[in-house]
């Protein structure tokens, strides 16, 4: 079983993207077979990896919003052992139909059962404010957070944030 984790903040600009694929790259330099999916609609995971909007004919949105087996979307990335479900602006509208499904929450989760058997670790770049469809079926969720916000703050606090979902 995949140990699954969403890196995700309420705002833009907050290294997100950049988290997910060092985290992912490093992962897979020790040989973890990784899977990224990006579900931001900028789609800037994908552009990093070398994959143009519009290059993939299935991409997240397609999983999301039309079931689609995930398994579909999956691309091999020139880096070993980190495949890559990419993304596109159509992602934004699945936040519009998903909540008029039954069981629109686990949507993602039950896309992700049918492959993790093939990864050791799935991360997900959520948009900004992510939605409660990428926390339902996180094991572990990482908030990045800019260092101004520390004075804001009385306490000293990490850059990142680890929180356990149960």
């Amino acid at each position: 079983m995949a140990y699954t984790t969403a890196i995700s903040n309420e705002k833009g600009g907050v290294a997100k993207t950049t988290t997910t694929l060092s985290l992912g790259a490093a992962l897979a330099e020790l040989n973890h077979r990784v899977l990224l999916i990006d579900l931001d609609p900028q789609a800037n995971l994908s552009l990093a990896l070398g994959l143009e909007t519009g290059e993939a004919e299935t991409t997240s949105a397609n999983v999301l919003i039309e079931n689609t087996p995930l398994s579909v979307a999956i691309r091999k990335t020139d880096i070993p052992h980190l495949d890559l479900v990419s993304s596109n602006s159509r992602i934004e509208s699945a936040e519009q139909y998903l909540p008029m499904r039954s069981n629109y929450l686990t949507t993602l989760r039950s896309a992700i059962q049918l492959v993790e058997s093939s990864y050791d670790y799935i991360l997900l770049d959520c948009p900004p404010a992510a939605q409660k469809n990428r926390l339902c079926l996180s094991h572990l969720f990482l908030v990045r957070f800019h260092r101004h916000l520390q004075l804001y703050l009385e306490f000293d606090i990490p850059q990142v944030l680890v929180c356990a979902i149960q």
